[in-house]
């Protein structure tokens, strides 16, 4: 029977508590915490209350989206609700309430909005290549946002935004501000994954977007291809294990993948673990000629270095059969 009448009087109250104007002021602050803190569309939103003055037991709470009662109770200190499309504000206003009278509420307001990010690592990648470059642990790294945040139901233009990105829970000062939409940077540790995240809004902080992503640095590899007589450099089938050598020469070219700067990379090839002289000119192409009228396998191996970053080095091996 007490349940009834509280609720009863609850919803009596409801139209006298619609509008924070009618609120009188008791001193006794209410914030409304919000998770995620800047929600995309679609996502679930927890809105929790925190009010220092909670009697528990005693105090109820009434929830309100855009005006209209969702949830009310004694200790209901948190909804759930479903953030709508981007450009739509949703508002959410918490009273709190003492033996049916009102001692205080809160109110915040949802925008959803999106930031994405693209990034690439600024290295090398064979023609016709299949993938975007991935960085090495001494590369450079190019991150991009892209946000998506509705101003007065347009979307903004990225350089009108404020970002400010971090790099491990460290904020880039210098490459953070207005309209600094990308920014490069080096992977703070040798071969360790790193994060970097974004936080965009407009010029009054009303309307905010968040982002991160997980940059793993790969280690660089080496692939090698043939360079036909009449195709020319066959891209769409690298080398590895066997390679029937049936005419009388055969010409390869070595490709280092995910390497900074192609000028700094030495090569060296083998043959039976024996050094291969090549062409100092071209020193990423080799050609094998057979001698003799023998059968048999050999073994060809090439390596490379970047002689600036001794991290950016590589090697693989294949067979010629005959």
């Amino acid at each position: 029977m007490l349940r009834g009448i509280l609720v009863l009087s609850l919803l009596t109250l409801a139209p006298i508590f619609a509008s924070a104007a009618m609120l009188p002021s008791f001193g006794s602050p209410l914030e409304i915490g919000v998770s995620p803190e800047h929600p995309r569309a679609g996502n679930q939103v927890t809105l929790t209350v925190s009010d220092p003055q909670e009697e528990v037991g005693t105090t109820a709470y009434m929830w309100l989206v855009n005006d209209r009662m969702v949830d009310q109770g004694i200790g209901h200190k948190s909804i759930s609700i479903t953030a709508r499309g981007e450009g739509t504000a949703e508002t959410i206003r918490v009273i709190a309430i003492e033996n049916d009278v009102a001692r205080g509420d809160a109110v915040t307001i949802i925008r959803p909005a999106s930031v994405d990010i693209i990034w690439e690592g600024d290295t090398y990648t064979p023609p016709l290549y299949i993938g975007r470059p991935l960085p090495t642990a001494q590369s450079i790294v190019t991150v991009i946002a892209i946000p998506h945040l509705p101003i007065n139901g347009i979307e903004a233009e990225p350089e009108s935004l404020i970002y400010s990105w971090k790099m491990g829970g460290v904020t880039l000062q210098k490459q953070s501000g207005y309209g600094k939409s990308s920014i490069a940077v080096t992977p703070p540790r040798f071969g360790s994954a790193f994060t970097v995240s974004v936080l965009v809004s407009n010029k009054s902080g009303t309307v905010v977007a968040e982002n991160s992503v997980l940059i793993q640095p790969q280690t660089p590899s080496l692939i090698i291809y043939e360079d036909a007589p009449l195709l020319g450099v066959r891209f769409n089938k690298a080398e590895a294990g066997l390679f029937p050598f049936i005419n009388e020469e055969v010409s390869f070219v070595a490709y280092p993948l995910f390497v900074s700067n192609m000028n700094d990379v030495s090569y060296t090839w083998n043959l039976d673990t024996s050094p291969f002289a090549v062409d100092p000119a071209r020193p990423r192409n080799a050609t094998f000629r057979k001698v003799g009228g023998g059968k048999g396998t050999h073994t060809v191996s090439v390596s490379f270095e970047n002689m600036k970053k001794f991290l950016e080095r590589g090697d693989t091996t294949f067979q010629l059969t005959f």
